[in-house]
Formats: C-alpha cells, structure tokens, sequence
C-alpha cells in the first residue's frame, strides 16, 4: 500500500528515434509519467524552500527555442528560492564522451548561462552510466560561485570509463544513487554504490 513518488524527465531510451522527435513518438512515458504544464518540460516547487526543474534535453522538445525561452522565465520567477536543481537526461558536461558533440554543446549554449544568471545550485545529469561530479564552474572554468552538474545516470547500466576533463572533480565507474539533504545548514549530496559503499561527498 506505500507509493514512492518518482519525478522523472525523458532520455532518449524512453523515444522511438531518441532524439530530434515530438511527444508522440515517447507514448509509454507520457502516459506513465504524466506532470503538470506542458508535456515534456516543467518545474515542481516545493513550498517556498525548492524547485526542481525538469527538463528535455532535445528527445522530443528542441534545447533552444520554446524551451529556453520557458527556462529563463521559470528561473527568473525562482531567484528567491534557497534550492533550485536543475534535471535532464544529456549532460552539458559529459565524462565518457567528447564534450564538443552535439546536444552537449547546445545545452552549454542555451541554458548552462542561464543556470549561472539566475543562481542553479547543483543540475543533475545523466545519460553517461557513470558516476561523475564536476567542480563548481562558472563560465566555462572553475569557480566557487559556480553550478555542480552531478550524476551519470549509472543504476540500471554497465558502468563506463571516463574521460579526463578539466571540470571533472570526481568520477567513479560504479552503479549509483545520491542522496541529497536538505536543512537548515544548507545542502549534502552523498553518493553511495551498489554495495552501500559512500564514493562521494559534497556539501554546499
């Protein structure tokens, strides 16, 4: 009789094509995961304290355009809010894959600028099947005063090997899930593997 609630955002497994398609082509998932606002993209808030914004990284809502322009309106109206996360499926900042490709550097582009205007504290990212944790950057470099981009997306796949990248502070080819904390002293995000074994930790 319990129910864990699950907030989800479409990766290009979840579309017949992957990318570049419309909300008709992902019909298992729309009718599974059904949010409110547009289908594909929106922001739930949690009271006053956070929002989470949940994104279509280009499988059937272009990057650019209505997507960006619907992004900086939702984070501008948020800049109030103590914890805004940013969720989507490809990473701007990948750590098994050439970071010059495509929907990485369209996301860099159009909404990385965006997360750092208007204060993103950590954007989760997925799609890689690793564990990764970049440093705060800001800008294209390493700033205190910059966005985490966390995550991998390596639960339910065969962890890969990483990359070498300047921006990446941590990375770990181990199954995964964060824990994140939130309180009055501000945000922990413990990584832990398969096996219960902590691999990472980051408090902001």
């Amino acid at each position: 009789g319990r129910l864990i609630p699950l907030l989800v955002v479409i990766g290009n497994h979840e579309v017949q094509g992957g990318f570049g398609q419309t909300p008709d082509k992902a019909p298992d998932f729309y009718s599974l995961f059904a949010m409110p606002g547009q289908r594909g993209f929106g922001v739930l808030d949690f009271g006053q304290y956070m929002s989470l914004i949940l994104l279509d990284s280009g499988h059937t809502h272009p990057v650019d355009g209505a997507q960006t322009d619907w992004l900086g309106r939702a984070l501008a109206d948020r800049q109030d809010v103590p914890h805004v996360f940013a969720v989507y499926h490809v990473p701007a900042f990948p750590s098994v894959r050439d970071h010059s490709q495509g929907v990485s550097a369209k996301i860099r582009e159009y909404w990385v600028p965006l997360f750092e205007r208007y204060g993103v504290d950590v954007a989760f990212e997925h799609h890689d099947h690793i564990y990764k944790r970049t440093h705060p950057i800001r800008a294209d470099k390493v700033d205190p005063r910059g966005v985490v981009y966390l995550g991998g997306g390596a639960w339910g796949a065969v962890p890969r090997k990483p990359v070498k990248e300047w921006y990446l502070a941590k990375t770990a080819s181990k199954q995964h899930f964060i824990l994140v904390t939130i309180d009055s002293q501000g945000r922990s995000f413990l990584t832990i593997d398969s096996e219960g074994q902590v691999i990472d930790r980051l408090n902001q």
